[in-house]
């Protein structure tokens, strides 16, 4: 009876991972550091497998505003052919890329940078990038109705002080401990 129960389980387990989807969003890079004042450059990329294509994408991607400040963006160099919607601001603090294939021949088997996005470092932080949307990868369902797929992606920015500033502090964090040794000796 035991073995049996363990044999089925195994074959329900190998039957789930055949309906495993293989496309995998990442931010590039995951995360990094910058100095207060600059700017960060963050790709949002799709890898898919050999049997997957894609068709078309509605994706948003959140940070945080007040660490962050969104200059411009713009997609990747494998799309150039298809439609889009500007890389905008939807609300504070989310973008929206939406990218359609045209001709409806889609891209598969490879590493995609969806979009590349530009950030300016205003306060010190750490923003959490997040994406999360629907990717059209050509699935229907029984009636003929596209099914969209969800994607999801998480990846962070952290904003540093320029090191003028610390120098600035550790001078006068130096300046106090003098004063202090001054006025302990007296």
């Amino acid at each position: 009876m035991r073995k049996s129960l363990i044999l089925t389980v195994a074959v329900w387990l190998l039957g789930l991972s055949g309906l495993a989807q293989a496309y995998n969003l990442t931010f590039e890079p995951v995360s990094q550091t910058i100095l207060q004042g600059d700017t960060a450059q963050v790709s949002l990329n799709l890898t898919l497998d050999a049997t997957e294509t894609l068709y078309g994408f509605d994706i948003d991607v959140n940070f945080e505003p007040t660490i962050l400040e969104f200059v411009d963006g713009s997609y990747g160099s494998s799309f150039s052919t298809w439609g889009f919607l500007p890389v905008d601001l939807v609300a504070v603090g989310v973008l929206n890329i939406i990218a359609y294939d045209d001709s409806f021949t889609g891209v598969s088997d490879g590493l995609f940078s969806l979009a590349t996005f530009n950030f300016f470092g205003t306060t010190l932080g750490t923003s959490v990038l997040t994406a999360g949307g629907d990717l059209d990868l050509g699935n229907v369902d029984t009636t003929g109705q596209p099914v969209l797929d969800f994607a999801d992606a998480t990846g962070s920015v952290n904003v540093v002080p320029e090191p003028s500033t610390w120098l600035l502090m550790v001078v006068g964090l130096l300046g106090l401990v003098g004063m202090k040794k001054k006025y302990h000796r007296e």
